[in-house]
């Protein structure tokens, strides 16, 4: 079954490349000022505009803002660089919350504490508690805002996905932001007077005696448009198809990333200009930030969560019930993980207590891949419509997962040294046999032999939606320089201000890297607004 990750692009009329390009390059950070004090060299403009605030980025977090913005008297512009406004919103299934309107609709109570130190442990409290109890009080009335705007949800409050420790997950109408949120909130915008411009990409901050005044932005791609502006709240959408930065923000290499992820993230602008942008007039990176993804094999055409769910393997399944749904994508808890040499790295089935908790340990190898043998595909993919799939899979995607009837032929099929994947393969059975886990300490219950030919493999890669952790800013969202300073006129606004993660994104507590778009979008203008009155 031939089908294409750009089902979901379809609807978005990009500005293409060569705009892109010549984002990338004004926000290029290298070249930039290198502190706040230092203005720059006034460009020449084809159009020039006066407003309160300008916003770049359309997606959840910039939405959020500029009907806040709009909601607070405040003369507001929005700078979307693709065609469409929503960005990687659309794919967004749900939203975290306590103690809202729905939740008391269901009789569903959450305590704040158990929430905030579930989230805090998992970091073994490297990540900002206060940044944490801000957001998780402002939930309630943030579902409540929401509602009042006009967004929409399926009346659903659960965990999310097996594992979710906490009923808090708020589902949008239809499962998807783009029926629930983006819609609504672009109806919104307009009829608060915001002027929404899309195909316009932000380049370069305005600085004036210190302070952010403003942008140059181009205008499809032909023009340049200068924004004369009291605040700038940057929200343009992580740099998830930026190598460069993820390579020196976050460890990972190019080679490690989906070319499908990084594509699609580039057709849509997450790459790193408002992070650019903020760097270049001496704004302070987040110093442990995550992905929100997942890994998958090699080869595939999934690049973020919309595409999980358009992309059929047959007529009844599609990928996100083939591989996130069925388990297959955290090893359903009997799969090994080996790294380049052959060697496992860690206990696999932590993953199934908290899906993202593997993530950061598997960056620090340069390959890694999931092994598994036909007990696994009997017990995830035994149901005929499974079944079907996954036959399918393996037509459809030859050099994704690969299968061979001996551990040595797997391991040849990927390039790995026979005996070492053997020896490995050997020690875990036996660890089976025991019931011990002498190694990584793998639960016994969930130590299952890999000895049913035909076994598999595949080669893992990251795709997902976007960074969580850009640019550090304070409880209100100001920017802050490296001396933790605010930056007078500049503000950030979703994943590239969120300070509630270390390395890790926790599914847990689910729904809350939505929540904090929707809270930094809502309280960036706040803040903004009450500075500049």
């Amino acid at each position: 079954m031939e089908l294409t990750r750009r089902t979901f692009l379809a609807g978005a009329a990009v500005a293409g490349f060569s705009a892109l390009a010549v984002g990338a390059t004004g926000c290029s950070s290298e070249n930039q000022l290198s502190d706040t004090g230092a203005d720059n060299a006034p460009r020449g403009a084809d159009e020039t505009i006066d407003c309160d605030i300008v916003v770049v980025g359309g997606g959840l977090s910039g939405l959020a803002a500029a009907v806040q913005a709009g909601a607070n008297g405040d003369r507001t512009v929005v700078l979307e660089a693709t065609g469409a406004f929503g960005g990687a919103g659309h794919g967004v299934e749900g939203i975290f919350a306590i103690n809202s309107p729905l939740q008391k609709e269901l009789s569903i109570d959450v305590s704040k504490a158990e929430v905030l130190t579930d989230e805090t442990a998992s970091t073994n409290y490297t990540n900002s508690g206060l940044h944490w109890s801000r957001m998780i009080d402002a939930s309630a009335d943030n579902i409540a805002w929401l509602l009042e705007q006009g967004a929409e949800f399926s009346g659903v409050v659960d965990t999310y996905m097996p594992g979710g420790r906490f009923n808090c997950f708020h589902w949008w109408k239809n499962g998807h932001a783009a029926d629930g949120y983006v819609p609504q909130m672009i109806a919104r915008a307009e009829a608060l007077g915001v002027d929404m411009r899309a195909t316009t990409v932000a380049e370069e901050l305005i600085v004036e005696d210190g302070v952010v005044r403003g942008l140059y932005a181009s205008a499809n791609g032909k023009s340049t448009l200068r924004v004369n502006a009291k605040a700038v709240i940057l929200a343009a959408g992580g740099y998830i198809g930026n190598p460069d930065l993820l390579a020196s923000q976050m460890l990972i290499t190019e080679d490690e990333m989906a070319t499908a992820c990084l594509e699609t993230a580039q057709l849509l602008y997450r790459t790193g200009s408002g992070v650019n942008m903020a760097k270049a007039v001496g704004a302070k990176t987040h110093p442990a930030p995550c992905i929100e993804g997942w890994f998958q094999p090699a080869d595939l055409p999934v690049g973020d969560a919309a595409i999980t769910h358009t992309l059929q393997i047959t007529d009844k399944v599609n990928f996100r019930k083939f591989y996130v749904d069925s388990g297959m994508f955290m090893g359903a808890g009997m799969a090994i993980w080996v790294e380049e040499h052959g060697q496992r790295f860690t206990n696999e089935a932590a993953a199934l207590q908290e899906a993202e908790r593997t993530f950061t340990t598997r960056k620090f190898y340069k390959e890694h891949y999931q092994v598994f043998d036909s007990t696994l595909v009997e017990a995830i993919y035994g149901e005929p419509d499974m079944a079907e799939a996954f036959d399918q899979f393996l037509t459809d995607y030859p050099t994704s997962i690969l299968k061979a009837d001996t551990i040595e032929a797997l391991a040849e099929t990927v390039g790995l040294d026979p005996q070492s994947l053997r020896e490995t393969i050997d020690t875990y059975n036996g660890y089976c046999s025991a019931g011990v886990d002498e190694d990584f300490g793998r639960d016994r219950q969930l130590l299952v032999p890999i000895s049913k030919a035909p076994y598999y493999i595949f080669r893992c890669e990251i795709s997902g939606d976007a960074t969580l952790g850009g640019i550090c800013t304070d409880i209100d969202f100001h920017a802050l320089d490296n001396q933790k300073n605010p930056i007078p006129g500049l503000y950030m606004a979703g994943v590239d201000s969120c300070m509630l993660y270390n390395c890790v994104y926790p599914l847990g507590v689910p729904g809350t890297a939505c929540c904090n778009s929707v809270h930094s979008g809502r309280i960036s203008a706040n803040t903004a607004h009450a500075e500049i009155a």
